[in-house]
């Protein structure tokens, strides 16, 4: 693999980013946007804990339905990506790797996180779309929420 020239390194980078925009601001529409149609989700697997055991899951809607069921479970959240790591492929698609770090807002607590995303994208028609995904949490803390005086 090869560095992606400028401009798609951007495209890859800004799907990234409409991904996570997806996620925090509980867009369904949003997240089936950024996804091709017969895209894999792939969970578990890359932890520095754990078995490492991996599941997939294909398709769209099915994969858009897994994460968007993660919307009930907090009022809001926020996801920062960093340290992102764009190659072309042999296949003319392109390979991001990234940090990410989040806070997701419970009712009674806060989650701070950190993790690792690799996205594997093709170009369909004026965009990218990711085709296969996986969000890898290397260590995660629950705290109480704050009072406010």
């Amino acid at each position: 693999m090869r560095d992606a020239g400028s401009d798609m390194g951007w495209q890859a980078r800004s799907t990234l980013h409409r991904y996570c925009r997806a996620i925090d601001d509980h867009d369904i529409d949003a997240l089936r946007d950024v996804f091709s149609e017969d895209v894999v989700l792939i969970v578990g697997g890359d932890s520095t804990e754990g078995d490492g055991a991996t599941q997939s899951f294909a398709g769209r809607e099915t994969v858009a339905q897994i994460l968007a069921s993660l919307f009930q479970e907090r009022n809001w959240a926020r996801h920062v990506v960093s340290n992102e790591q764009v190659e072309e492929r042999g296949d003319g698609g392109v390979e991001v790797r990234s940090y990410f770090n989040y806070l997701l807002a419970k009712p009674d607590t806060r989650v701070l996180g950190v993790g690792d995303y690799k996205a594997i994208m093709r170009r369909e028609g004026d965009r990218l779309r990711i085709a296969e995904f996986s969000a890898s949490i290397l260590d995660e803390v629950e705290l109480p929420r704050g009072t406010t005086a």
